[in-house]
């Protein structure tokens, strides 16, 4: 079988582009790219015949284009203009898939490019001289940019796509805010939400309860038709599943895991396969347990889910971020806080390629722990700052959002005995470390251990607001 070269491939790419363009120029109110996501010359130009005609409101036929086409570029032959009319492009092709393998094929040819510069610069250089290394350099961060950039570009744009693309947007907020986690408190804390493009934090001690907030928030979304991928690299699919059943059922966690008797079995059993009916038809979560993903694998599942669902956005949740590979495989000639910045930045740029929102949990260091409790009141001393977050300039200087949880009961159970802390509430107190938009007041929700539930507490600040309504 005879293989097609890049060259080709990117061609005919470029076709199926112009050809999707002159069967529906709808498609140029709807787009944001120009030329420039072209390589060939020829393919611009005939881009450039089709978008003038269309706001000149010319119909796109084989004559007007080839007219416009010749006024643009001397070399235009009507050949050219025929073979794109004769593309057959699949039914099931859409433009977003065509852009995405245009930019795919940008991608490699820039990869190409920057490698071959390397190889040539270093076959002429017997000895690399300090302009020779920067020269390098150079080119090893355009041939990275270019394959941590997806493939997907983001044009530079005028005020004109700026505003068409932000009243758009702006349009879909007449009903209230868009982007929602489907939980009181988060929707609450976080003004802007879940947007696209954005990383948000959760972080707290061992005990805390960052996986059952997480999973409070993921239970959330499902109940809200809001799709969401979930990563439990820490717990696992099947513990996970306990949990959730647990929290959703409202069964004790101790008595799935280990039901009393027959009796009890079949009791939580036909509650199991009564609540798998309800969400067997679920397609919009998915969770994957891999313990040694990477965020390039971490992306393929995230591509594959949303050509899955047909469309972008969702909430990824990943439990505990650190955990991924890229967090923590320290390279020879770095450190780990080089590592974890480089890896923020590869997250960040994903965040905005994919079009998601990424949620990570993260573990706090365990400082705080070293002052003495002997009442209740020394618990507040344990509650956590900034500083706790290991690593915590190179975390929060990519997130959007930072929220740390504190659970006194769990310190109270740790170094008080039962008659100290007998009028305790057990409530998680979350509280914003970080949020580019907005207040940061504290928050709570009652914690219920069994069921990993967490409701939400009224605070003083939304009792005062109801009284004055």
């Amino acid at each position: 079988m005879a293989t097609i070269s890049n060259s080709n491939a990117v061609l005919i790419a470029e076709y199926r582009f112009l050809n999707a363009l002159y069967n529906d120029p709808k498609i140029f109110d709807n787009i944001t790219v120009d030329e420039n996501i072209l390589q060939h010359d020829i393919c611009k130009s005939i881009f450039k015949a089709e978008k003038e005609l269309y706001s000149e409101k010319v119909p796109l036929t084989k004559s007007s284009i080839f007219e416009r086409f010749s006024a643009i570029d001397g070399k235009a032959t009507i050949d050219v203009v025929s073979s794109i009319i004769g593309i057959s492009n699949e039914k099931t092709a859409v433009i977003d898939d065509i852009i995405g393998d245009l930019n795919s094929a940008k991608k490699i040819t820039d990869a190409s490019t920057s490698l071959y510069k390397i190889i040539e610069k270093l076959n002429k250089t017997p000895r690399i001289s300090k302009e020779d290394s920067e020269d390098i350099s150079d080119e090893l961060f355009k041939l990275q940019d270019s394959i941590l950039n997806g493939g997907d570009d983001i044009s530079s744009i005028y005020f004109k796509e700026w505003f068409d693309k932000y009243i758009s947007e702006f349009e879909k907020r007449k009903d209230g805010k868009i982007y929602k986690f489907g939980n009181e408190v988060f929707d609450k804390m976080i003004t802007d939400g879940p947007t696209p493009g954005s990383i948000g934090l959760i972080v707290g001690s061992t005990g805390m309860g960052k996986s059952a907030v997480c999973l409070n928030l993921i239970d959330n979304c499902i109940n809200s038709n809001i799709p969401v991928m979930y990563f439990p690299i820490e717990m696992g699919d099947l513990n996970t599943m306990d949990r959730l059943l647990a929290k959703r059922l409202g069964i004790p966690y101790s008595h799935i895991v280990n039901p009393e008797d027959d009796s009890d079995f079949e009791a939580i059993k036909a509650a199991i396969l009564s609540e798998r009916k309800k969400l067997d038809e679920n397609k919009l979560f998915k969770i994957n347990e891999n313990p040694n993903i990477s965020l390039d694998s971490l992306a393929k599942e995230v591509k594959i889910f949303q050509k899955e669902i047909g469309q972008k956005y969702m909430i990824v949740f990943v439990d505990l971020l650190s955990m991924v590979l890229d967090f923590c495989n320290v390279k020879a000639g770095t450190n780990l806080a080089q590592t974890i910045e480089f890896a923020l930045n590869k997250l960040n740029a994903l965040s905005k390629t994919l079009g998601v929102h990424f949620v990570g949990t993260l573990q706090l260091n365990r400082t705080t722990e070293a002052d003495k409790v002997i009442d209740v009141d020394d618990i507040e001393k344990l509650k956590p700052s900034r500083s706790a977050i290991k690593n915590a300039g190179a975390f929060l200087e990519r997130v959007r959002w930072c929220v740390s949880i504190f659970r006194p009961m769990y310190y109270a159970k740790m170094y008080l005995d039962p008659e100290d802390y007998d009028e305790l509430s057990d409530k998680i107190q979350l509280s914003l470390l970080k949020q580019n938009n907005g207040e940061c007041h504290p928050e709570y929700m009652l914690y219920d251990g069994e069921t990993f539930s967490c409701t939400p507490i009224a605070t003083e600040e939304s009792t005062d607001s109801e009284k004055n309504d």
